[in-house]
């Protein structure tokens, strides 16, 4: 299963966006990806990080740096809870606003000489992931701490490109240019989120006419995509919007239903259980315990 997990990318080192939130890994329970770059750095605990068909073990002090549109999954190892910083950054935005105005350049950079990728081990790496670290030091430090916020954030992320450049010297290059595939179903996923949030299901037929395609073109595109059909894919959003509800709230499950765009509550209780392998109620009381 794959989901696009969009958070509001980070474009300024004063961005009144770039709040701190707690997100424990098990909120996050299908592969995903977006459509900026991924930093985070790992403060504490274990676990393995799965980026396509390839897993990571991650410890405290390693990196995260997960490209545009590669699908990821992070997990814990054992009982304990990993602890992690991330930012969703739009690089390209952020280099632009600082004065970097050679795109051609970054885009090089970026799209034909980056291997290296995933966690990044603090101990092969520490340059790396020093600067991964910088640059949440940045995000976070109170409004006038340095003089020129945008600039200092730029130049860290500049650095960063150019170790991960350095660093991907001998190994097989990412595909990278090839993850724009997503473009022609932009907005149909757009709408998708915005729908869920907002409580209702969307129709395959309505994505279709979005994209500017018939409804076999696009299904047959989306599962091409995607790896599944536009149905199980709004199905999977919907289950994934439940969970975060039945584990962060005390929100009783006939309202979640309503909330995630079904009219009653056998339905949902039904699909839960096909997608979860448990009742709503079941999974509530086990995150409970985990809390």
């Amino acid at each position: 299963p794959v989901v696009l997990s969009d958070a509001p990318p980070i474009i300024s080192a004063e961005d009144e966006r770039n709040t701190v939130f707690e997100l424990k890994i098990y909120d996050v329970t299908y592969l995903h990806f977006h459509r900026n770059l991924e930093l985070g750095v790992c403060l504490s605990g274990e676990g393995v990080c799965q980026v396509e068909d390839t897993l990571f073990p991650f410890k405290a002090g390693d990196a995260q740096i997960i490209f545009p549109y590669q699908r990821h999954l992070s997990k814990n190892v054992g009982e304990s809870h990993s602890v992690w910083c991330w930012a969703n950054i739009d690089i390209t935005e952020v280099l632009f606003r600082a004065g970097f105005t050679n795109q051609e350049r970054l885009q090089k950079w970026m799209y034909d000489e980056m291997g290296l990728y995933g966690i990044i081990d603090k101990i092969q790496y520490p340059r790396i992931c020093e600067l991964v670290e910088e640059t949440f030091q940045i995000l976070q430090a109170e409004p006038g701490t340095n003089l020129h916020p945008q600039e200092i954030f730029a130049s860290t992320l500049l650095e960063l490109i150019l170790h991960l450049c350095e660093a991907s010297r001998g190994l097989p290059k990412l595909p990278l240019h090839t993850c724009d595939f997503t473009a022609e179903l932009a907005p149909a996923l757009d709408k998708i989120n915005e729908q869920i949030r907002n409580g209702y299901i969307p129709k395959v037929m309505d994505m279709a006419v979005l994209c500017n395609m018939s409804p076999v073109s696009f299904r047959r595109t989306f599962e091409r995509t995607l790896g599944m059909s536009p149905k199980a894919y709004i199905t999977q959003c919907c289950i994934h919007k439940a969970k975060k509800l039945l584990a962060c709230t005390s929100t009783p499950v006939s309202q979640i239903a309503a909330d995630v765009g079904y009219e009653n509550i056998s339905g949902f209780n039904r699909c839960f259980l096909e997608q979860v392998g448990m009742s709503p109620s079941t999974f509530r009381k086990m995150m409970q315990k985990r809390n």
